[in-house]
């Protein structure tokens, strides 16, 4: 059954005009998802699984806050929980842990707003 997980005002203090990277790591075997990331603009973002992706500069993110929503599920079943990380340029800004047994097809929604 899914559950949404909301994590709200992230702030985030970037340099001027440098670029933004969110990377995704998985932390317990067997998970997959689909993670969606709405930035300001017309040029909406997609990651499958885990890897890193280039949101923009800085000066393109600071009209409104930037979206990332995760879609997971775990296939293994001897694996107890659903473990991910989540990084802007290397910062970890969220780290959902959570045992199947709470859900096994968690939401996790991200409010980022770049400063």
């Amino acid at each position: 059954m899914s559950k949404v997980f909301r994590y709200r005002d992230i702030n985030i203090s970037i340099p001027e005009n440098e670029q933004v990277i969110l990377k995704i790591e998985f932390h317990s075997p067997g998970n997959y998802g689909r993670t969606f990331i709405d930035i300001p603009g017309d040029n909406d973002l997609t990651l499958v699984n885990i890897g890193q992706i280039s949101l923009g500069y800085k000066n393109q993110l600071i009209q409104e806050a930037t979206i990332i929503v995760s879609e997971l599920i775990n296939f293994v079943t001897q694996s107890e929980n659903i473990s991910i990380k989540y990084f802007i340029n290397d910062e970890l800004i969220v780290h959902y842990d959570e045992l199947k047994s709470v859900t096994d097809r968690p939401l996790i929604i991200i409010h980022v707003k770049f400063i």
